[in-house]
């Protein structure tokens, strides 16, 4: 069912590139000299550090077909540019925790480590956008390093694999800003209302190009019965055009007096690296639940 859904992602995909292409045609015109400069002049910057928790779920056909979930912690870093036309962002998340399989009486405990790197690129669709909404198209790279430890699988206890992808964007953003001073009476009492900047939007992401490194076998090699680490990418291969992989990001945004900003994020990811008849294949699911601290630098 799941690659029914993304089957339908993937046309979905392919309009979001074309309004990406259009975005693109748009945003080039030439308008008045005021340009790019001046524009890019007034792009806020910022630098963005989060934290927070996940929920993660994942099996590994070539060692267990138990599913493994757990509970664990997120840190992320990173710099963006952000304003009506673009948006631009550079991101490292690291995701850390322990997942454990229960079956009757018995249970096995994985240790799951995840950094990740993610670039993004969005420029505005200026036909579709209005004061109050934005509407952006565009891509974001991802790569992705699970490294996972589970001593009950013995020789095999070692896990690894890099997930790489190339994602169509698409992102909607609902300004609920607050131009003027307000005052509102509640029974006796008064309140008044001050002026504020905040906004709530949407990302939705899907995988054009899904990449992997990963090993094809039920057991990694000898190097851990012989002691060798050099030996612990044997067999290992590299699989272009493999898998799939899809995501969403919420996010509810505060700007404060002093030009910073306050973020409440919630990503979910979804991926797999072969098809369902592959006998080695590796899928997962991480939900995020991320506060950050937007730090403006310009």
């Amino acid at each position: 069912m799941l690659t029914d859904f993304y089957k339908k992602m993937k046309k979905v995909a392919i309009l979001i590139f074309g309004l990406f292409v259009q975005g693109t045609a748009i945003a080039s015109m030439p308008t008045a000299p005021m340009a790019k400069d001046s524009v890019k002049r007034q792009t806020p910057r910022f630098i963005t550090v989060g934290a927070g928790f996940h929920y993660s779920k994942f099996r590994d056909f070539a060692t267990s077909p138990l599913f493994y979930d757990g509970i664990g912690y997120v840190f992320s870093i990173g710099t963006s540019r952000l304003n009506q036309r673009r948006d631009s962002e550079f991101t490292f998340q690291f995701i850390t925790g322990q997942h454990s399989a229960i079956v009757g009486n018995e249970f096995a405990i994985s240790t799951f480590n995840q950094p990740s790197w993610t670039y993004s690129y969005l420029l505005s669709i200026r036909k579709l956008s209005t004061e109050k909404w934005n509407f952006k198209a565009g891509g974001m790279i991802n790569a992705t390093l699970n490294i996972r430890l589970n001593e009950s699988l013995f020789n095999n206890s070692f896990g690894i694999e890099s997930i790489n992808t190339l994602f169509a964007s698409a992102k909607v953003t609902r300004d609920f800003s607050r131009a003027n001073t307000t005052t509102k009476k509640i029974l006796f009492l008064n309140f008044k209302l001050k002026p504020k900047k905040r906004d709530l939007s949407y990302r939705l992401n899907v995988g054009l190009i899904n990449n992997n490194l990963r090993n094809g076998y039920a057991y990694l090699n000898d190097s851990w019965i012989i002691s060798d680490d050099r030996k612990v990418f044997d067999g290992y291969e590299y699989s272009f055009f493999s898998g799939m992989r899809i995501g969403s990001e919420l996010n509810y945004t505060k700007y404060l007096v002093n030009g910073n900003a306050i973020r409440l994020t919630y990503i979910s990811d979804f991926y797999n690296t072969g098809n369902n008849d592959a006998l080695d294949r590796f899928e997962a699911s991480h939900h995020v639940l991320r506060f950050a601290l937007l730090f403006r630098t310009k």
